[in-house]
């Protein structure tokens, strides 16, 4: 299935559990490895849905359905990626184009991406997909076990490359660890795709640029530690760079790449916090100066702070050569968040960031953090919701705002469990747009659901994509989902969104 940015970070879930055994109780590296593998096995076998866009994130909701993937289309639209279980063919990967009002452009379901025909893997959780979207269409990057393909589909709706993609995996070498893979790509700006991802032979990441012709280019400048890397993310600026963190066991770093392919912070990239045991860095973005911001968690030793407690969130500017501006130990903000769940970062698009959070004693808040790393919030941030979710954190269309959606399961008096999706909207100062209470917007009777995925449309809005799953004479459905929130925080696509599944 599809993981979009949101969902792909419960893959990190069991790992920080168990992360934060190993930092507590100084347990060795091998033994950590063996740990976070069978970690890893058991949340894919279990739970095959289990990420931010680059700043987009969080999941933290366990599920069993298939999760579409969506990017604005740079005229107030929207591409979508999405499955339909198909009797007798298997599992379609379609794409569709919806315009500013939300009405579908190509004809039908869209153009047909690929189709999986393998048993197994459609409920395996081995498949990630990215979309990229173009100045003239979009490029759908996925993860087929050990395999990597790409389709690019034009302003028509019409693939471009081979039937069922090329393939991009032939510097992503094959192995018999059976480690998901971990795959993350951006448009670097310059018309092309940037595909990050790890090495099945446990070397570390590669990273490889895709160009709209489908020509790609080599390995590129990324050096990292030997090992199978629990984090992969990707951020990248209008001058081309792209930047990448990853981290393995106890250890974390940051590389930035030029539009050019060099490695622009050393041999081995920056290893922040090198001298504090315990942080665990989860993300970055951009501050659109050749520098990144990144969100950690901090687990001194020390301290002794257990998971019910919390544990303190941090972050770091560092810039355009990698030079830490705030304090050696970063920037407090003042929030003790729980340590098995990921919290969120995002970019506020004038140089600091947007941070989201589940909070300790329950709940999620949230903070703006000015590049010069003024808390613009208040120095406890905002709270958004009063109970703990699972959420999804976006950039508003204005700079400074930001987009929040989250789910609220309900268990009716027949036993049908209904999924409410609910959504609110933070202006620059931190107010809360819509009801203080978020906007709900669906009600959809579903045994489980993906973590919806939230962005900004143009006209001060959002876009919301989910999948709903049933179940029904032993056979499971997985529905695709998408609605326009206007304004005002009203759904203006009716009362649970525009069934994709169900185009024809």
């Amino acid at each position: 299935m599809f993981v979009a940015k949101e969902n792909y970070n419960t893959y990190k879930v069991a790992w920080l559990r168990r992360k934060s055994e190993v930092i507590m109780t100084n347990r060795s590296v091998s033994s950590l490895k063996r740990i976070l593998f069978l970690a890893v096995l058991f949340c894919l076998l279990l739970l095959p849905a289990c990420k931010p866009i680059a700043d987009i994130a969080t999941s933290v909701m366990f599920t069993t359905v298939g999760s579409p993937v969506s990017v604005p289309d740079g005229e107030g639209g929207v591409y979508v990626a999405y499955q339909k279980n198909v009797r007798g063919l298997g599992r379609i990967t379609y794409m569709q184009r919806l315009d500013a009002a939300g009405s579908p452009i190509w004809p039908g379901s869209g153009p047909r991406i690929y189709l999986e025909r393998i048993p197994g893997y459609a409920r395996s959780g081995l498949r990630v997909g990215e979309l990229v979207a173009l100045e003239d269409g979009a490029i759908l990057v996925w993860s087929l076990g050990e395999e990597i393909w790409a389709q690019r589909v034009d302003l028509m709706g019409k693939p471009l490359w081979d039937q069922g993609g090329i393939q991009v995996s032939t510097s992503f070498p094959a192995s018999d660890e059976g480690l998901p893979r971990l795959l993350r790509a951006v448009n670097d700006g310059r018309g092309r795709v940037v595909i990050a991802a790890n090495l099945s032979d446990l070397s570390g990441v590669a990273l490889r640029r895709l160009y709209a012709s489908g020509v790609l280019s080599g390995i590129e400048g990324v050096s990292v530690p030997p090992g199978f890397p629990e984090t992969l993310e990707l951020a990248q600026d209008k001058a081309g760079n792209v930047f990448i963190l990853w981290s393995q066991d106890i250890f974390w770093g940051i590389q930035k790449v030029s539009a050019d392919g060099q490695s622009e912070w050393g041999v081995d990239g920056i290893i922040p916090f090198a001298e504090m045991p315990g942080v665990l860095c989860e993300s970055l973005v951009s501050d659109g100066e050749g520098g990144v911001i990144v969100l950690c968690e901090t687990r001194p030793e020390a301290a002794e702070t257990s998971a019910e407690e919390g544990t303190p969130l941090i972050v770091q500017h560092f810039d355009a050569q990698g030079e830490p501006l705030w304090q050696e130990e970063g920037l407090s903000l003042g929030a003790l968040v729980e340590a098995a769940y990921p919290s969120a970062l995002v970019t506020d698009g004038a140089g600091g960031a947007v941070v989201a959070w589940q909070s300790a004693s329950g709940g999620i808040d949230s903070q703006r953090v000015s590049g010069e790393g003024q808390l613009l919030w208040g120095p406890a941030g905002v709270e958004v919701l009063s109970e703990k979710r699972p959420f999804s954190l976006a950039a508003g269309s204005e700079p400074g705002e930001a987009l929040i959606v989250w789910t609220e399961p309900e268990l009716r008096n027949n036993n049908v469990t209904v999924i409410r999706l609910w959504a609110q909207k933070l202006s620059a100062d931190g107010s809360l747009v819509w009801d203080a209470a978020g906007t709900a917007f669906t009600a959809l009777e579903s045994a489980s659901t993906s973590l919806p995925q939230i962005f900004a449309n143009d006209k001060g809005g959002a876009w919301v994509t989910w999948a709903a799953g049933r179940s029904s004479g032993g056979h499971h459905q997985d529905t695709t989902y998408i609605q326009l929130i206007a304004v005002d925080g009203q759904p203006l696509l009716g009362e649970d969104g525009l069934n994709l599944s169900d185009l024809r």
